[in-house]
Order: C-alpha cells, then sequence, then structure tokens
C-alpha cells in the first residue's frame, strides 16, 4: 500500500508540469461537425435494428436446430 502511496505522491508533484507538454500530446483536437448528427443518429439506429434482427433470426436458428431429438439416441 505504501508503494501505490509513493506513486500517487509522484504524479501528483509532476502535474504541474503537464503545460510543458505540446498542445497535440495533452488534449487532441476532435474534428468538429465531421457527420451531421441526423445523417449519424440514423446510421446508428440502422445499425442497432439489424443487429437486433439478426440477432432474433439467429436466435430462432438455434432454437430450432437444438430441439430436434438427437438420431443416437
Amino acid at each position: 500500500m505504501g508503494h501505490e502511496q509513493n506513486q500517487g505522491a509522484a504524479l501528483l508533484q509532476m502535474l504541474p508540469l503537464l503545460w510543458l507538454l505540446p498542445h497535440s500530446w495533452a488534449v487532441p483536437e476532435v474534428p468538429r461537425n465531421a457527420l451531421p448528427s441526423d445523417l449519424l443518429e440514423n446510421v446508428l439506429c440502422g445499425v442497432a435494428f439489424g443487429l437486433g434482427v439478426l440477432g432474433i433470426i439467429v436466435g430462432i436458428v438455434l432454437i430450432i436446430y437444438f430441439r430436434k431429438p438427437c438420431s443416437g439416441d
């Protein structure tokens, strides 16, 4: 536990030196308005809906497949 506290204390001592880092290292730039929010919303909704339908189909196929009686019994 003492070692973890020493590491934490060392990190806190280095905290004021963060301003020396280049801006690109400290805070990565985020592109502004990379995609319109309506398009992004529609794409994400479509992907979620497609995955849901795919999950339902796979689930039904697995239920039907494993309900068949075994031929070796």
